[in-house]
């Protein structure tokens, strides 16, 4: 059996005229699926600029913010961005972040912060993905990964089940102010440091 699944059109962004005929995609459904999407394929992304500002536009314990998220269930909600790789957790210290205005600035995330993020979460019922900082940096040029460690120590006290992501990005990392190498050619990541895994010399 074949069912229509898709219909494209082609626009040309110049002059916004279509510049073809419709296409239809097609899908045949009597041959064996090829992959299987998972189920949380629709996530959601938190940026890290968010805590960087004190988490003062979120109301954490808001019922309706809950709500809304828990409709995007069964998914990921990733906290991370740019800004993650600025971020430094101190588990007992005390926020000093609201109305950071510099985009570029390390900040801090406290611990009562991440149990926050970390329960609102599980009240939507979203699994975590969190963006390790892979900016730390020893004078060789390799992660100093006891920051991370520390975030990670906490999360294991509490229970709290995440998952980590190291770093923002690859293309993105060699145009942060302050960095005259590119970071990634130098990525040395220690390979029973927190359970993260290297390969050939880079941060997965």
């Amino acid at each position: 059996m074949i069912v229509p699944l898709l219909v494209l059109l082609i626009i040309d962004k110049s002059t916004g005229r279509l510049i073809d005929e419709e296409q239809i995609i097609q899908i045949d459904r009597s041959e064996p699926a090829t992959y299987q999407t998972s189920t949380k394929f629709v996530s959601t992304t938190f940026d890290c600029s968010n805590i960087a500002n004190g988490l003062s536009d979120f109301d954490m314990t808001s019922q309706k913010l809950t709500k809304v998220l828990g409709h995007l269930s069964p998914s990921y909600i990733r906290i991370g961005g740019t800004l993650g790789d600025r971020l430094f957790f101190s588990p007992d210290s005390v926020d000093t972040n609201k109305n950071m205005e510099s985009t570029i600035s390390d900040f801090t995330m406290t611990g009562t912060q991440w149990l926050q993020l970390t329960n609102l979460a599980q009240q939507a019922n979203l699994d975590v993905i969190f963006q390790l900082n892979a900016l730390i940096r020893l004078e060789d040029g390799s992660w100093d990964y006891s920051n991370p460690e520390s975030l990670i120590s906490f999360s294991n006290e509490h229970k709290l089940n995440v998952n980590w992501e190291l770093g923002n990005g690859h293309t993105y990392i060699k145009f942060v102010p302050g960095w005259s190498f590119d970071p990634i050619a130098s990525f040395l990541v220690h390979p029973v440091s927190l359970g993260i895994a290297a390969s050939g010399g880079r941060g997965i």
